[in-house]
């Protein structure tokens, strides 16, 4: 500050000293208002001026006069950068709201010191800036309460990072208000919009799709998409399938695979071993047979295994590698007199068509 500036700031204080708190509020005004009235025009050493002069003096008022700075100087792109800063530091936050949610001198490192040590109604202030970079909001989701959290969701000019998304929708998946604001923001990743639909509560799933509508079904056919694709991704590096497919293709090599290495393999719990052998004989992915067997509902397996000529004995201990369902003994009676009733013609159109659907699905022909 130049010397001129400093000359007139001691006076403009040694003038105050002796006046009561009211006097001073009221000369604290006029300075600010008279900035307000030439700042448009006013040049930078003028506006440190200004700025000198109302630090000096902003500790000496109540906090009336603070709130009123904080109001008049809020949407100002030249306000007296050291008193805005006070201002926002202020713990009332009916003093530090107006700059926090508005001032476009604030600094990104500035509101990032803020978000780490102020309140969480500072936070939100913060939370309901015009703009907020990430660097920010990964602050303010780390220390964030529920209603921060809520705030930035519905901020669309809040830039949210990777780690923040994933933050957000973590805290999203049993708050139905959250998961709403989440779902509807613009710029949401679909990666993230998908975790946010496979993750949610069943109750805050529910109410996506009954609001969603097209776009909560298009989610719910990516989730089931992406989770058949990391299956598959699953099998293919599994070590056990490795050595299951090597295994099925000597046995194809040296006299053929039968049902009765199948039968062999399912009561020595090979399971990798019955869904390549299987998939070899129907002619079908071994993932699709994977689900087929681990499916609670066993029509499917039953077409597939009915088709490629599977008796029962053996469709019954393939029944049996699902073990996280349990199939009391008359249960399995049940289901071994429907797949004695299943004609094979009708299994074998059955499979044909499983077949195609997969070939189109994977755009292969065979």
């Amino acid at each position: 500050m130049s010397e001129t500036a400093e000359e007139i700031s001691g006076a403009l204080m040694q003038v105050l000293c002796n006046r009561s708190l009211g006097e001073r509020s009221r000369v604290v005004r006029q300075v600010a208002d008279l900035f307000l009235t030439y700042n448009s025009s006013c040049p930078a050493d003028q506006v440190d001026l200004f700025d000198s002069v109302i630090m000096r003096m902003i500790g000496e008022v109540d906090q009336a006069v603070r709130v009123y700075l904080s109001e008049r100087f809020a949407s100002i792109d030249n306000a007296p950068c050291e008193v805005v800063k006070n201002l926002a530091n202020d713990d009332a936050i009916a003093v530090a709201g107006p700059v926090l949610t508005q001032s476009p001198v604030l600094d990104e490192e500035f509101l990032i010191e803020s978000a780490r040590t102020r309140s969480q109604d500072h936070l939100v202030a913060i939370s309901s800036r015009k703009t907020v970079g990430h660097r920010v909001t990964d602050v303010l989701m780390d220390r964030g309460n529920d209603q921060v959290v809520m705030t930035l969701a519905q901020n669309n000019g809040a830039e949210l990072s990777e780690r923040g998304y994933s933050a957000m929708v973590e805290r999203a998946r049993n708050n139905q208000r959250l998961a709403q604001a989440v779902w509807n923001r613009p710029d949401i990743p679909r990666l993230h919009l998908m975790a946010l639909f496979e993750k949610a509560s069943e109750a805050v799933r529910d109410q996506l799709e009954a609001e969603g509508g097209g776009k909560a079904e298009e989610i719910a056919a990516a989730v089931r998409l992406a989770r058949q694709e990391l299956e598959e991704a699953s099998q293919q590096q599994s070590s056990a399938y490795a050595d299951a497919r090597k295994h099925i293709a000597t046995l194809k090599e040296t006299g053929g695979l039968s049902e009765a290495h199948i039968l062999s393999f399912a009561r020595q719990g090979q399971f990798e071993e019955v869904v390549i052998a299987v998939s070899e004989l129907g002619d079908l992915a071994p993932i699709e047979v994977e689900r087929m067997i681990l499916d609670q509902n066993v029509d499917r397996l039953f077409v597939v295994a009915k088709s490629v000529g599977l008796s029962w004995t053996c469709v019954r201990q393939i029944v049996l590698l699902n073990q996280a369902t349990v199939r009391p003994s008359e249960h399995l009676e049940l289901l071994r007199a429907k797949y004695q009733t299943i004609p094979r013609e009708v299994a074998s159109k059955g499979l044909r068509f499983h077949q195609l659907r997969e070939r189109a699905r994977h755009g292969t022909k065979r």
